[in-house]
């Protein structure tokens, strides 16, 4: 029973050892730290949207989901997006860390209208 214990320990340790440092990643979304962007990746089967932030900002910001998928800002299923630094709201040359807030949307009952399903959040060391 030590011995199996012991070669779980180091499995763990070992894969958790190899995982990628500037990678991210949420049930729905992942999130790749590159030289100059972001690289969001749609790993579910729906579009995703979403909104980058410094997240020194957070506490001066007054945000609501987009909600209108003719509007916001989106990433289709299985695709892939570049978000540039400085594309990212309140991106500047000490911004640190940025939060990813994403989401699906789902249609509101008896209406025509669309509802974020819940707004996840991951945030991205860039420094």
């Amino acid at each position: 029973m030590r011995r199996f214990l012991f070669v779980l320990a180091v499995v763990a340790l070992a894969t958790v050892g190899c995982e990628n440092p500037v990678e991210v990643q949420s049930d729905i979304l992942q999130v790749r730290k590159a030289a100059s962007d972001v690289e969001l990746t749609n790993v579910s089967n729906a579009p995703v949207y979403y909104f980058a932030v410094d997240r020194a900002l957070l506490a001066l910001l007054d945000w609501v989901p987009c909600a209108d998928p003719a509007t916001c800002q989106g990433i289709p299923a299985g695709a892939a997006k570049q978000v540039p630094f400085d594309s990212i709201e309140g991106y500047s040359a000490t911004t640190a860390d940025v939060v990813v807030y994403h989401w699906r949307l789902v249609r509101n009952v008896g209406t025509s209208g669309f509802r974020p399903d819940s707004v996840r959040a991951v945030i991205v060391p860039i420094r």
